[in-house]
């Protein structure tokens, strides 16, 4: 049988209210979840797509990738540069790695398939480093290699707009 409630667990499983425990117990988990974060390999946190040393920087996770890593191999053949940082985990959040790897982005661009950038919302939180330029799309469509492409050309020809939704429900 399995116990389901709000309370807290001893080390052996039964349901308890003591707040010694309970402290206890809350930091063991937090042990563990320090401990990932020093365990957990570089590559499973991130991955660099694209030129490593681009400036142009793209952040984004999920579903995303093979979208923006077409657009970013369109705009290799166009002789401009380019990488995504694809956030992998997000407990423990990768905030030493993003916070080196994204020292160098100029424009940092979250490209999401939300409203409000979650992602950007939770990099800015950890790091306090806040993205330059947002792409969404949220019409429950994926997003479109081409449509990326053309979007990341008018980000880099200087375009004012911070937050740059895509919208066509056929594609």
């Amino acid at each position: 049988m399995h116990w389901l409630t709000g309370g807290e667990h001893t080390q052996y499983g039964r349901v308890t209210e003591d707040p010694v425990v309970r402290e206890q117990q809350m930091e063991k988990r937090m042990r563990k979840l320090e401990t990932a974060a020093r365990e957990i390999p570089f590559d499973e946190k991130l991955q660099i797509y694209g030129d490593p040393e681009a400036v142009f920087t793209v952040l984004s996770w999920g579903s995303n990738k093979g979208a923006i890593i077409e657009a970013i191999d369109l705009l290799a053949e166009k002789g401009l540069s380019a990488r995504l940082v694809q956030v992998r985990i997000m407990s423990p959040f990768p905030t030493a790695e993003l916070e080196e790897v994204l020292a160098t982005a100029k424009p940092l661009v979250g490209v999401e398939a939300n409203f409000s950038g979650q992602l950007a919302q939770v990099l800015r939180q950890h790091t306090g480093i806040a993205c330059d330029k947002l792409v969404v799309k949220y019409n429950g469509r994926p997003m479109a290699g081409r449509r990326l492409y053309d979007t990341f050309k008018t980000i880099m020809d200087g375009t004012d707009e911070t937050k740059i939704v895509l919208r066509n429900p056929n594609e």
